[in-house]
């Protein structure tokens, strides 16, 4: 059986996680989608979950740690990475460099985003929502209501 995980803060998850997430989940037999626990962790995992469920073999869980590591506790040795652009391609790569530091098995694929949702990011979404802004079309419709009352 084929397993990846997806690590992030997905605060809040995105269209542009959402498509890398399914994209992994065509190549894959199981796609954990591992939320870095932090600030709202529960909050941002009960999101995942929402946008996630009409996923099959998709499931979503907070960790707390080295990436490495926690890949290592589920016995996964491969780490889905999501690229919009060339500064996220620099960012992972050096990311990459650290995790194979760390743990020379580890196998690091990047998944490019679909070109209409590559200008989509975390953190713009947190602003358009801090300011009232309409949030169709950069996060799932499961969870539209509840990062406008977040944020």
């Amino acid at each position: 059986m084929k397993k990846v995980i997806f690590a992030g803060t997905f605060d809040p998850i995105t269209l542009g996680h959402l498509d890398i997430i399914k994209q992994a989940a065509r190549l894959f037999d199981t796609v954990v989608v591992a939320v870095a626990m932090g600030n709202n962790s529960d909050k941002r995992l009960e999101l995942v979950k929402k946008a996630i469920s009409g996923i099959g073999n998709v499931a979503a869980e907070v960790f707390d740690g080295m990436l490495v590591d926690y890949a290592k506790s589920k016995n996964i040795t491969t780490l889905i990475r999501g690229i919009r652009n060339t500064i996220d391609f620099e960012y992972e790569k050096s990311l990459s460099q650290v995790y194979h530091s760390q743990d020379k098995n580890l196998q690091i694929l990047y998944v490019i985003s679909s070109l209409e949702l590559s200008h989509i990011s975390s953190s713009s979404v947190r602003e358009i929502a801090k300011y009232g802004g309409n949030l169709t079309g950069y996060v799932p419709k499961e969870i539209l209501k509840d990062v406008t009352k977040m944020h």
